[in-house]
């Protein structure tokens, strides 16, 4: 009988959920709600994160903002809630990446056949 691939998409996501990358990204986001201010600075940040990827697809040159952006990432690295949310946010979208690359590669396999 060949299986429900929702299934399976179930079943992965429950495996996340419990998964110890996952379990440490959503306990440093929980410590991260408890400073609101700190909080929204990260927000902010990632906003102009997002603006600066936009223009960046968008065919236009990098703006003196890439300077501004770095130099309050590193700012709000020194912090050690931020720090831990920005490193368990990394490695849990490494995580992420490793599995949709795992699906894309087998779907391309599948193709090539």
């Amino acid at each position: 009988m060949m299986s429900n691939p929702y299934d399976k998409a179930r079943e992965l996501a429950r495996a996340i959920a419990v998964h110890p990358v996952y379990r440490d990204y959503v306990a440093a986001k929980k410590e991260l709600d408890k400073n609101p201010e700190l909080k929204d600075r990260i927000l902010e940040l990632r906003q102009k994160q997002l603006e600066l990827n936009q223009a960046y697809i968008s065919g236009k040159k990098p703006s003196p903002e890439i300077g501004e952006i770095t130099l309050e990432f590193a700012k709000l690295s020194q912090k050690a809630e931020a720090k831990d949310f920005f490193d368990y946010e990394a490695r849990f979208i490494e995580m992420f990446n490793d599995i949709y690359k795992i699906i894309e590669d087998t779907l391309q396999l599948a193709m090539d056949d």
